[in-house]
């Protein structure tokens, strides 16, 4: 886990790729989901170079995945 805010329920995964490689994409996200069958979680995200896309899984549980600019001018949590 590179990033998590426990009091916000916010965590973030840094890759500078996870769609390239199967193998990397599996282990952002596994590290992510496994947090949240522990402890509640509100919103995951991985940031990255430059890939935009949502992942929803079968246990209901949903990874954002931003490029880096997005994530920085957000301006909330």
């Amino acid at each position: 886990m590179d990033f998590i805010i426990p009091e916000e329920g916010y965590a973030v995964q840094v890759a500078y790729s996870v769609q390239g490689d199967l193998n990397t994409f599996d282990r952002e996200t596994k590290v992510l989901v496994k947090l949240a069958e522990r402890v509640p979680v509100r919103r995951m995200v991985i940031v990255t170079h430059d890939e935009e896309q949502t992942v929803a899984f079968e246990s209901g549980k949903v990874i954002e995945i931003l490029p880096a600019w997005k994530w920085m001018l957000e301006n909330e949590i």
